[in-house]
């Protein structure tokens, strides 16, 4: 069906620096995987757990012949809990290129230090989490070791000011 471990993973950096400014960004990737979704057993419209928001996924469903669907059929209050069962229609690839870390700063000049009596000072600012390129179906395309999970949410993008001060 396919392999929770990716064929590549890695990551690559840049770094710039100029006049007391730098720059520097980070990048990680995976690749030649898939992700389980397991979500899609709560939110697809076969009734079984029909008090669960349903997902625009939902709507593929079949309706003459020859459709090639998702979802065989919508039902109300389907015991046999039909969704609730492994398959293959919840497996995704899970290939991503996340933009990881960004992070600006810059040294403050050594006649502005000087007159604060201080040897350096300098201040970052840093954005973790930037932003996730990735085609699956739900927030975030990492997923547990095993490339399932439930209720996965994203990665939080997280803001940072730094101040270091050399006396």
């Amino acid at each position: 069906m396919g392999q929770v471990e990716p064929d590549y993973q890695g990551g690559f950096n840049t770094h710039f620096g100029w006049k007391g400014f730098t720059f520097d960004a980070f990048f990680e990737y995976k690749l030649g995987h898939y992700v389980y979704i397991m979500e899609h057993r709560y939110t697809d419209a076969d009734g079984y757990s029909y008090g669960n928001n349903q997902t625009a996924y939902s709507l593929g469903y079949w309706e003459q012949p020859g459709d090639l669907v998702s979802n065989p059929i919508p039902i109300a209050a389907n015991s046999s809990g039909t969704n609730q069962w492994g398959t293959s229609k919840y497996l995704e690839k899970g290939d991503y290129l996340r933009f990881k870390t960004i992070s600006l700063g810059y040294t403050i000049p050594e006649k502005f230090v000087e007159k604060a009596k201080l040897n350096s000072a300098r201040i970052t600012f840093n954005v973790d989490n930037v932003y996730c390129w990735h085609d699956v179906n739900y927030w975030d395309p990492e997923r547990s070791i095993t490339g399932g999970g439930y209720a996965i949410y994203p990665l939080p993008r997280t803001y940072s000011v730094a101040v270091r001060l050399g006396f």
